[in-house]
């Protein structure tokens, strides 16, 4: 038994330790050359879009009521240039209208994980329920706003990433 524990922990290591170097090998030369070669033929930002909800029966059900809220959104926030640049400077293919649309997402999300807590809160009879709903209002604008958030930090680490790629690319012209 304890040998069959050693040997069990043995190769777990072994696992962990082939899937460390795997994640912390670098870029291939062609990864890294790649965006910088203008006149190649590039696969169209249609085909490689992503949908937010899935194009499946959910995607069926919720998306015209998640695009109508995701251009409230937009109407309600504005920026529709400040963020197309953005996602532009983070090199996705993703449009203003998805990128409200899952923003409208993450709000839903944490606004369902606030008013999961306030149920069980509630339940307790520990908690005032207008609080709750306040907090899952508060909530729900973190969402939004925590999305915003994550399309700056991912264009600020593909900058970053271009900036270590200079020299290489330097180098190479």
């Amino acid at each position: 038994m304890v040998g069959a524990l050693l040997g069990l922990t043995a190769g777990l290591g072994i696992l962990l330790l082939v899937d460390r170097l795997l994640l912390t090998r670098g870029p291939t030369l062609q990864s890294r050359v790649l965006p910088y070669v203008r006149d190649l033929p590039r696969v169209s930002a249609e085909a490689t879009r992503s949908v937010a909800l899935g194009g499946g029966t959910l995607g069926a059900l919720l998306g015209p009521a998640a695009d109508r809220a995701g251009r409230r959104l937009g109407a309600l926030l504005g920026g529709a240039g400040s963020v197309r640049r953005r996602l532009e400077r983070a090199g996705s293919v993703m449009t203003v209208q998805e990128f409200r649309i899952e923003q409208v997402l993450w709000g839903c999300v944490a606004f369902s994980l606030a008013a999961a807590g306030s149920m069980f809160l509630l339940l307790q009879g520990s908690a005032n329920p207008l609080a709750l709903l306040i907090i899952c209002g508060i909530a729900a604008v973190l969402g939004v706003m925590a999305r915003d958030y994550w399309l700056g930090s991912v264009v600020q680490r593909r900058e970053q990433r271009m900036l270590a790629e200079f020299p290489t690319v330097a180098d190479l012209l």
